[in-house]
């Protein structure tokens, strides 16, 4: 077999640019402000990936894999923009209150209330849909301490950890 030549390089499609997605949340529990501020504040994003929790037998000394459940890492990290006037925290922190809150440890409603599903959209080169994951029973877990420098003028984020059931996958069959 030779090497890739130049057509076989030129004939392959755009490569995917990592700026191109967007993560929409179409309702966020305790929310005074448009979901819009996360969509838009979203520095970085995570496309899940999935795994075949495989197992192993051995059998008189030969030991053989067997394919096991999918499963997926069910634990999405991001980061935000912070606005100026704490517009993201007050979101999340809101959102975490509702989820389970600080001062009765309980939540304000069952988890169909504080579980989300949001939507990553992948965009090609053109501005149109490529993929789309589905992050179904998305709650919020962590809203991470925040780092602050007075040295230097910089941005701030907020890192946020929130937890899923599963994932959905656009244009691949679920079987």
């Amino acid at each position: 077999m030779s090497r890739v030549s130049y057509t076989e390089v030129d004939a392959q499609p755009d490569p995917l640019d990592q700026v191109n997605y967007r993560l929409f949340f179409p309702r966020i529990p305790g929310a005074t402000l448009s979901t819009q501020t996360l969509e838009i504040n979203t520095q970085t994003a995570v496309w899940a990936g999935s795994s075949n929790e495989v197992y192993e037998v051995t059998r008189h000394g030969w030991t053989k894999s067997y394919r096991g459940r999918a499963t997926w890492p069910r634990t999405l990290s991001l980061a935000f923009v912070e606005l100026s006037n704490a517009g993201v925290t007050k979101l999340l922190k809101g959102w975490k209150e509702e989820t389970a809150g600080s001062e009765s440890n309980n939540s304000q409603g069952f988890s169909n209330e504080y579980k989300v599903t949001a939507i990553l959209e992948i965009y090609d080169t053109t501005g149109e849909v490529a993929h789309t994951q589905t992050f179904e029973g998305l709650m919020i877990q962590e809203v991470q301490d925040t780092n602050m420098d007075g040295s230097a003028s910089g941005q701030v984020l907020i890192n946020a950890t929130f937890k899923y059931d599963r994932v959905g996958e656009s244009d691949i069959p679920v079987l």
